[in-house]
């Protein structure tokens, strides 16, 4: 989730009331959250997708993106193109 190019100049992020639903799914692999940030700039309920292995963050406090990845042993890599299964 990202928002446009052109937010990222202008130091504009799109506020969501929580990241609970991205915590949700326990197949979640990789996830990048550009610009997209909850109210309380937090990223503790993420840390809940033990399935997780790389996050990317933007326009997160630097201690709290630090606490995470921290706290989870999750990789700070980008995520990698899909794979599709053909057939």
């Amino acid at each position: 989730m990202e928002t446009i190019p052109t937010w990222d100049s202008s130091d504009k992020v799109t506020e969501v009331s929580s990241l609970e639903p991205i915590a949700q799914p326990t197949n979640l692999r990789h996830l990048a959250l550009l610009g997209v940030i909850p109210n309380d700039r937090s990223l503790s309920a993420i840390e809940r997708c033990r399935g997780l292995m790389s996050a990317r963050f933007s326009k997160y406090p630097e201690a709290e993106v630090a606490r995470f990845h921290q706290a989870t042993g999750v990789s700070d890599t980008h995520v990698p193109e899909p794979e599709f299964e053909s057939g």
